[in-house]
């Protein structure tokens, strides 16, 4: 931060987590579980300044196994990725829910220019396979981002808004479309 020191924003932020910073640099989005005797208790979305100030809930979550601030969409809405028992789907600030698996997903990223969400979809029905998969953030359509090979994580290419995976078959980066 400006200071160069160190500055507790907030406290009981949910464990693993990395908070999601505003497209201005101005606050931090993160969630909160609940804790102690709450284990039921509604996951929390929140925003709080950069100095700590002003923490307010952005959105609750109930009945949910959990929720995940992944970026911005075009038009500077937060992108949260809710996972439940009916799977995963996007949520955007003001617009809704777009369905983006009916298994759990992970790794999920939004592209550089907030129109599309790269993701790992978790696969158990023959052993467990990790997918890349690419969903519009319009809802229109959910596509495999590579050959069905296992993939570690998602990343966007800086200059274009072409998705990458990582496959674990020698660590190789796969772009949409390639064959190898």
């Amino acid at each position: 931060m400006e200071t160069g020191r160190i500055t507790r924003a907030a406290a009981n932020v949910t464990p693993g987590q990395v908070p999601l910073w505003s497209p201005d640099g101005g606050d931090l989005v993160f969630t909160r579980m609940p804790s102690g005797n709450e284990v039921q208790g509604p996951i929390h979305l929140l925003r709080v300044s950069r100095n700590g100030d002003d923490a307010r809930t952005l959105d609750e979550f109930a009945n949910v196994l959990g929720v995940y601030p992944s970026g911005y969409d075009f038009e500077d809405r937060l992108v949260t990725v809710v996972l439940d028992g009916s799977g995963s789907a996007a949520d955007r600030e003001g617009v809704g829910r777009i369905a983006l698996s009916s298994s759990l997903t992970r790794d999920w990223k939004v592209s550089p220019d907030g129109r599309q969400i790269a993701f790992v979809e978790v696969q158990t029905t023959s052993g467990v396979a990790y997918l890349a998969r690419t969903a519009r953030l319009d809802g229109r359509n959910v596509e495999a981002l590579s050959a069905a090979v296992s993939a570690l994580g998602t990343a966007w290419t800086r200059r274009r808004t072409a998705p990458v995976s990582v496959s674990n078959r020698r660590a190789r980066t796969r772009r949409a479309g390639s064959s190898h």
